[in-house]
């Protein structure tokens, strides 16, 4: 069902390279330098020679970017074409790391190799570059992952009831309407089964719809305690007559509230000899001097402390993750599987003054990875195409070939024509009303443009992101027609 076509564009760019010096400049110059010997004394045929010589090689120095491209645009159609979008029956691995941030990782050319793994894994995958979560925290992004819709309209986005902080907001009471991926999947013969870290994952949120088991006993827990349980569970499942399957991972490997560190490798943040210890408590405290007090005392060396720090989290998650994968794949199991790996929400670490997520929308905290592995595919594809966390559900159902109800109306678009190359430009939505201290509304235009709007202080922001992606100068004063844009978007954006 699954044919192996390798591309190896690299390999191809340097056959190309070495064919061309040997068939083509070698037979040019070796006449022109033996000739240049003949007439050494007669200096203007030996100008026109030295000129021509240096046309030559300006040439063969231009001509290699163009081969290069030639051929790589041409492998990557070679790649598309191997790719199996069709993946009937398939079992579906979503793994969703809470916290990560894309430009921290390796694949994504980040300066420290954080993700050893990842990056290998890479190389076989198709790569997202500019996927968006639909809010900055976890709540309201899971909901949106699950249910293809963003948070205005699965309406869970807080942990309480606005009336009453002692009732938890529950999707079912929230958006009975709307259907989640494992209840597709559960009613088209999948057995399904989700492992969290609770807390913000918690079946109380409503989060186990469709599961035929949910795992979300510890808060905060990561992989190293709900892989092994996925895995056992997988055994299992992998003696019964179907053992098709999909499963849901997630881990909090890499927040702040992450307590599991005990084997914690200090690769990068070994050096710091100053007062802080990276501890959980270290780290509320922190935030809440932040989000709540407005203030931070941090010196340089401490705000590099707790990077790193967050880069050695990455790191041992990655290699939590690796396992994972390599156990998983021992099973044998006999329908291919696909494989999709994603964060709910990045992490600021003082880009913007700040620490933590929940307070802002800036590309440090909704942008956020997605590597996709088809089976047996042999090479990596990158994609440029905006998408967002809620292009999931649509995504892994029009993978496996699963119609979607057409009662049931979703804000997500597929990503399958993406694949196969078919760019469509499109917005993207951010909606947060973090812990009640926050009220933002945000999104990307199809011309890269960002607004950001604040409801409690009415504080607007505008950036060019093909222009301006630290986020740094604010347009609003002179693009005011951007947040009118926003408003429309929302308003128009119903269910």
């Amino acid at each position: 069902m699954f044919n192996k076509k390798k591309s190896s564009h690299n390999y191809k760019f340097l056959f190309i390279l070495s064919f061309f010096s040997s068939v083509v400049l070698i037979p040019f110059l070796i006449p022109l330098w033996l000739t240049k010997r003949m007439f050494k004394k007669k200096s203007s045929i030996r100008a026109i020679l030295t000129k021509t010589n240096i046309a030559i090689l300006i040439f063969v120095l231009l001509s290699w970017p163009i081969i290069y491209f030639l051929f790589k645009f041409h492998s990557y159609d070679d790649i598309r074409a191997s790719l199996k979008t069709n993946c009937k029956d398939c079992n579906v691995v979503l793994i969703v790391i809470d916290t990560l941030r894309q430009d921290h990782l390796t694949p994504y050319g980040y300066s420290k190799n954080t993700t050893p793994f990842l990056y290998k894994f890479s190389n076989k995958s198709l790569i997202f570059n500019n996927n968006y979560s639909a809010s900055n925290w976890t709540i309201p992004s899971i909901a949106s992952i699950i249910t293809g819709t963003y948070p205005q309209h699965h309406l869970v986005n807080n942990k309480f009831l606005y009336t009453n902080s002692e009732i938890n907001v529950n999707l079912d009471k929230s958006a009975p309407h709307l259907k989640t991926i494992a209840q597709y999947l559960h009613e088209n013969g999948y057995k399904t089964a989700g492992f969290t870290g609770g807390a913000g994952t918690s079946s109380t949120i409503g989060f186990d719809k469709g599961f035929d088991l949910y795992f979300d006993n510890r808060d905060f827990a990561g992989l190293e305690l709900t892989a092994p349980l996925a895995l056992n569970w997988l055994s299992t499942t992998k003696n019964s007559k179907n053992d098709k399957h999909f499963i849901f991972l997630h881990g909090y490997d890499v927040h702040g509230q992450y307590a599991g560190n005990e084997d914690l490798k200090t690769k990068f943040s070994d050096n710091y000899q100053g007062n802080l210890n990276g501890s959980v408590e270290e780290h509320i405290e922190i935030r809440n001097e932040h989000q709540i007090k407005d203030q931070l005392f941090l010196n340089e060396q401490d705000k590099n402390f707790l990077i790193n720090r967050y880069d050695d989290k990455i790191r041992g998650m990655d290699k939590r993750l690796g396992d994972f994968i390599s156990d998983y794949k021992k099973l044998n199991f006999k329908n291919p599987t696909i494989f999709i790996i994603t964060s709910d929400h990045g992490e600021e670490w003082f880009e913007h003054g700040g620490i933590d997520h929940g307070l802002t929308f800036y590309q440090e905290v909704v942008k956020t990875p997605l590597i996709i592995q088809l089976p047996e595919q042999s090479d990596q594809l990158t994609i440029e195409t905006k998408t967002s966390g809620v292009d999931l559900l649509p995504s892994i159902l029009d993978l496996v070939q699963i119609p979607i109800d057409k009662n049931k109306k979703i804000d997500g678009i597929s990503l399958v024509p993406s694949i196969k190359n078919m760019n469509n430009k499109r917005e993207v939505l951010f909606y947060s009303d973090y812990r009640h201290i926050t009220k933002l509304r945000g999104g990307i235009d199809k011309n890269n443009n960002k607004v950001i709007f604040n409801l409690i202080n009415n504080n607007q922001e505008i950036y060019n992101l093909n222009k301006d992606k630290n986020e740094i100068n604010n347009l609003y004063q002179k693009n005011n027609n951007m947040t009118k844009w926003l408003q429309q978007f929302f308003w128009e954006l119903k269910l």
